[in-house]
């Protein structure tokens, strides 16, 4: 993912860049698709430079994409149902924004099975944000 040092936050879009700053999408479009057809992540320093996110689970296996690793700005994926419907940024960050929440060091067993170094040894404070696909992530159950 990059990261802009003036503009520190992560970009992502759904749809794709390139339909929401030219044509748009129609009614139609909107109605068939909802908010967005997929997850895509800016990876470059121009909006162009993107990553598609696997939309179903299954999809993961001989990419990039691991778990339980990290690195200062990551990216992390919920699945429900084998299914994209949520991610996340985890910034190692103090962030003072009020959508940002801010898990200890101690609750990240919680959330996480293997902890990555990163996480386990962090001595600052560290920002998160959910952003879910759904009008209804109260029923997510992984």
């Amino acid at each position: 993912m990059y990261i802009d040092l003036a503009d520190p936050l992560p970009k992502s879009y759904a749809p794709k860049k390139g339909i929401i700053c030219t044509s748009g999408r129609t009614q139609a479009d909107f109605d068939r698709n909802g908010t967005g057809t997929g997850l895509w992540i800016q990876n470059g320093s121009t909006p162009d430079q993107v990553t598609q996110v696997p939309y179903y689970q299954n999809d993961l296996s001989g990419t990039n994409w691991i778990e339980g690793r990290c690195f200062n700005s990551m990216v992390f994926l919920l699945y429900n149902g084998g299914r994209l419907n949520a991610f996340g940024w985890a910034l190692l960050a103090d962030l003072p924004a009020p959508f940002y929440e801010h898990p200890t060091r101690q609750s990240v067993p919680a959330f996480m099975e293997v902890i990555p170094d990163c996480l386990r040894n962090l001595t600052g404070r560290m920002s998160t944000m959910h952003i879910y696909m759904t009008w209804t992530p109260a029923l997510n159950f992984c």
